[in-house]
């Protein structure tokens, strides 16, 4: 017989909410260590982290969370300029 269902958890379902709407966050201050981490362990599960989210983590400056970062080698990606010069787009290649 199978074993039944447990019912998740009012903080598992909030870190899973969070998690699957961090674009929409613009802070994570006042939230203690510990739960920061493990949202951050769950962005990186669901793949939305991106340069901004990153950054919104750096902010809160949790030592255990800096430190898994830098465990992870995750570095911010440079911006990348396009020239106002360039008539890349709409224009086609001169090579082609």
């Amino acid at each position: 017989m199978p074993a039944p269902l447990r019912v998740p958890a009012l903080l598992d379902l909030s870190l899973d909410c969070l998690a699957d709407n961090i674009h929409r966050v613009t802070s994570l201050g006042g939230l203690p260590e510990e739960l920061v981490c493990v949202l951050f362990e769950e962005v990186l599960l669901k793949s939305k982290l991106s340069p901004r989210i990153l950054q919104l983590f750096r902010d809160t400056e949790h030592d255990l969370l800096l430190a898994r970062i830098a465990s992870l080698n995750i570095q911010p990606m440079p911006v990348m300029a396009m020239s106002s010069q360039s008539k890349w787009l709409g224009d086609k290649p001169h090579w082609g």
